[in-house]
């Protein structure tokens, strides 16, 4: 069976400076690729520099529901150029709406 970890953060403030030890621990764990879901302006950034320098990570673009009044048009049309041009993004997320919490109204 081919393992591949379908949501981490390892863009996040928390992780990103122990990408190359978590990656090469789940590696050695039999994880073949890992998707590194972005929420922000900055876990863009970060993952887009991650995927550069990793091998088996791969990438997602999205805005953290929670989040959404905060981002700008600006940066909606710079993710979604990313996701047609870069081939490590290999999908669109995080995007989820938040039924549970309730926090964001849905029209956001």
């Amino acid at each position: 069976m081919r393992l591949i970890d379908t949501h981490c953060h390892l863009c996040s403030d928390k992780l990103a400076p122990h990408v190359n030890e978590l990656v090469a621990r789940a590696t050695d764990s039999g994880v073949e690729k890992i998707i590194n879901i972005t929420f922000d302006q900055q876990t863009l950034e970060t993952g887009l520099k991650q995927v550069e320098q990793v091998p088996n990570l791969w990438l997602t673009v999205g805005i953290q529901p929670h989040d959404a009044d905060q981002h700008t048009p600006e940066l909606v049309r710079r993710m979604e150029s990313i996701a047609m041009t870069n081939e490590k993004v290999v999908a669109i997320g995080e995007i989820g709406l938040d039924g549970y919490h309730k926090i964001v109204p849905m029209p956001q």
